[in-house]
């Protein structure tokens, strides 16, 4: 189960910087079982974690975080990713992870893990100039 306050973290392992203009978008659907009498999984809108223009300017090596969920139990969701690469040829991923807040120890980064640590779910590759993906993620 994907405890009350988590987020997305994008990489960009990519090898180039993104312009002002490129973008990363996730759109997720996440699922829990709280109104479900016959066992089936109950799903919460589709929601965009990484609006189009998440990417803008993002250094080659750089990360973005997805805005903070938190209030909302799920157990899971499934999510597809998208980027757009204009400025040079990427040879590389961006890559994804699940990142859960410690309120307890409150370490490394005021209770986020580092930069690129947390649960790897999945991988956009990137190789050509243009749009990427989509690419299908489940956490």
């Amino acid at each position: 189960m994907i405890p009350s306050e988590w987020r997305i973290q994008a990489v960009n392992a990519t090898g180039v910087a993104f312009a002002a203009t490129d973008t990363l978008q996730m759109d997720a659907e996440l699922w829990n079982m709280a109104n479900s009498t016959a066992g089936e999984p109950t799903y919460a809108a589709t929601a965009s974690l990484f609006p189009a223009t998440a990417g803008n300017s993002l250094a080659a090596g750089g990360v973005v975080n997805s805005n903070t969920q938190s209030g909302n139990v799920y157990i899971g969701g499934e999510g597809l990713l998208y980027a757009t690469v204009s400025t040079a040829t990427p040879a590389g991923n961006i890559n994804y992870y699940l990142q859960f807040f410690d309120s307890v120890t409150g370490a490394p980064n005021g209770g986020w893990p580092a930069n690129g640590v947390g649960q790897f779910i999945g991988a956009l590759v990137c190789t050509a100039v243009g749009a990427q993906g989509p690419n299908q993620v489940v956490f």
